[in-house]
């Protein structure tokens, strides 16, 4: 006769363990210390076996049955539900361990010998704010394109970039995991368009006035005076804005007859060093700035943290502190290459001087000193010509 909550919780302990059978082989064995348990008897290859549910406490009288039906049709299969058991508890402990975190972690050691120091930061940087915090103690294999989407959308609220870098340092993460068979799927794929990214701004070469207002605005910047310095620093060396605010003081050649600033092939985007004369004005703006940040290591340091640079963020809000909006850090390559182009420079002495990648594929290897004489007499006449269009806006009447 099948058992019933009541008959089952109503059976009295005795002085020898004995057995209330619900049919099917799932029994109630009692105990007699007073502990009930279900227990499954079925046979497999021609041998008896008992498999344990659990106690009664704990396993209710549906539960047990439904527990034996399970193992039933394991036991149709020829799979034994003891071995199964065993099985499904191996699986839940090595997902338990193998952990988003434990796999983003793997993948950081392995990377990152063949990064930037800025590309390191950066990605460090994702995985401790963006990702670990929210699904790092995930089993990786439990994470979901649900879940994905929603730490993306969290992201977006810091910009869409923010959101698109946080995608793409997850699904290395995965790509990681999967090579090493610890993840089945990226389930970052199926979210990649869910983060529009936003219309590409193309650097602009500003006009002769523009550039005259803007260095003599910086005279009478109210902000932070190594910003004002970084501003004008790049209109006169026309780097890229990460070369200059991850430039180290190492970086500077004082003793080369014209001082140079020699940047390192992993800051260089192109990832190859590069050398840039430095003007008089220059120089100047870097002995100023030496009494400042001289004594670290960046040119730029951060001001929450001198052991890493400037913000990527810190140029184009100076820009935008002197009301210059038109204007980014990217524009004075772009104003530069211009107006030296005009100026009857031969283009490959300007593209060696922005760091462009040579076009014909039977040139010569990259040579970081090539046309240095030239580039010297270029980057002196450019500086030239910024004075010039600053003393010129100085002399324009105030409003």
């Amino acid at each position: 006769m099948a058992l019933t909550d009541f008959k089952i919780r109503g059976a009295k302990p005795a002085e020898k363990p004995y057995r209330l059978s619900d049919g099917g082989g799932l029994f109630l064995e009692i105990r007699p210390n007073g502990s009930k348990l279900w227990r499954y008897a079925y046979r497999l290859d021609s041998k008896q076996k008992l498999l344990a549910i659990g106690t009664l406490q704990d396993v209710s009288l549906a539960d047990a049955r439904a527990a034996m039906r399970l193992a039933k049709s394991q036991v149709k299969l020829g799979q034994d539900p003891v071995q199964q058991r065993k099985i499904a508890k191996a699986r839940s402990e090595e997902s338990a361990l193998n952990t988003l975190a434990e796999n983003a972690e793997e993948w950081f050691a392995s990377a990152e010998k063949g990064w930037s120091a800025s590309h390191r930061d950066r990605s460090r940087r994702y995985l401790d704010q963006r990702i670990l915090p929210d699904i790092g103690k995930w089993p990786i294999r439990e994470v979901t394109p649900a879940d994905v989407l929603k730490l993306l959308r969290k992201a977006e609220k810091g910009g869409p970039h923010v959101a698109i870098v946080t995608r793409q340092t997850l699904s290395a993460v995965f790509e990681h995991a999967i090579i090493n068979l610890r993840a089945d799927s990226d389930p970052t794929h199926p979210v990649r368009r869910a983060i529009k990214k936003p219309p590409v701004s193309h650097a602009v070469a500003h006009s002769d006035s523009t550039m005259g207002k803007l260095l003599a605005s910086l005279d009478c910047y109210t902000g932070h005076r190594e910003t004002a310095i970084a501003v004008e620093l790049l209109a006169l060396t026309f780097v890229r804005t990460k070369e200059l605010r991850t430039a180290k003081w190492s970086n500077v050649d004082w003793d080369a007859k014209t001082p140079l600033l020699k940047i390192d092939a992993g800051e260089m985007k192109k990832r190859r060093k590069h050398w840039v004369p430095l003007a008089p004005r220059a120089v100047a703006l870097l002995r100023e700035l030496q009494a400042i940040s001289g004594g670290g290591v960046y040119l730029f340091p951060n001001r929450r943290d001198a052991k890493k640079p400037m913000s990527r963020e810190a140029v184009n809000m100076g820009l935008k502190y002197l009301g210059m909006n038109e204007i980014s850090g990217h524009d004075f390559r772009a104003t530069a290459s211009t107006w030296l182009h005009e100026d009857g420079h031969p283009s490959a002495v300007v593209d060696m001087q922005l760091s462009h990648a040579k076009t014909n594929k039977t040139s010569a290897a990259y040579n970081h000193a090539e046309f240095l004489p030239d580039r010297i007499k270029m980057m002196n006449r450019w500086a030239d010509h910024l004075a010039k269009l600053k003393q010129r806006q100085s002399r324009q009447p105030k409003p």
